[in-house]
């Protein structure tokens, strides 16, 4: 880890945090919950904090439409270094969400409250069902509830740091 606690040079990342279809909805869900959050705003909360901690700067943008989200990143992804996406409901079947953070051209990981493995196994067990998201991700974190976000957010800036870095001891 290159920014807690070392005195490592820090540049100055913008993150988009993008939440898709029913993320915005979470305290309000009936059954069990892999998160302990009481709303959408207690994540954008903990998402601002741990960005604070690592001297970074996030926007975070939820949408329950698919084309919403798409029209967001085509104007504002030029503004943002890296992506971190919880894609909700579009997992399974957004080839649109895909193709546009794959023309984004930036890192992006893709992040799930639940084990995504897991949850389509038992969901699905005679189907095979996966994320259309992680084939040309970055990297995947699942299963950590709210701080899966927070194991994203630390892996996405170390990466930018680590490449930053190799560029500039190559110029």
């Amino acid at each position: 880890m290159t920014r807690l606690g070392t005195t490592a040079e820090n540049y100055e990342w913008t993150i988009a945090v993008l939440d898709g279809p029913n993320i915005a909805n979470i305290g309000h869900e009936r059954g069990h919950r892999d998160h302990t959050l009481h709303d959408w705003e207690e994540l954008d909360q903990l998402v601002n904090k741990v960005a604070d901690l690592l001297g970074i700067r996030i926007i975070h943008y939820a949408s329950n439409y698919e084309g919403k989200l798409l029209e967001w990143l085509h104007t504002h992804a030029r503004d943002v270094d890296g992506i971190v996406v919880n894609p909700g409901s579009l997992t399974s079947y957004s080839e649109g969400l895909r193709h546009a953070l794959e023309e984004t051209v930036k890192p992006y990981v893709e992040v799930h409250f639940f084990n995504t493995v897991k949850h389509f196994a038992r969901v699905s067990p005679h189907i095979r069902l996966e994320s259309k998201i992680t084939a040309s991700a970055t990297g995947v974190v699942s299963g950590f509830g709210q701080h899966s976000y927070t194991a994203a957010l630390i892996g996405l800036v170390d990466l930018l740091d680590e490449r930053a870095a190799a560029e500039k001891k190559e110029a």
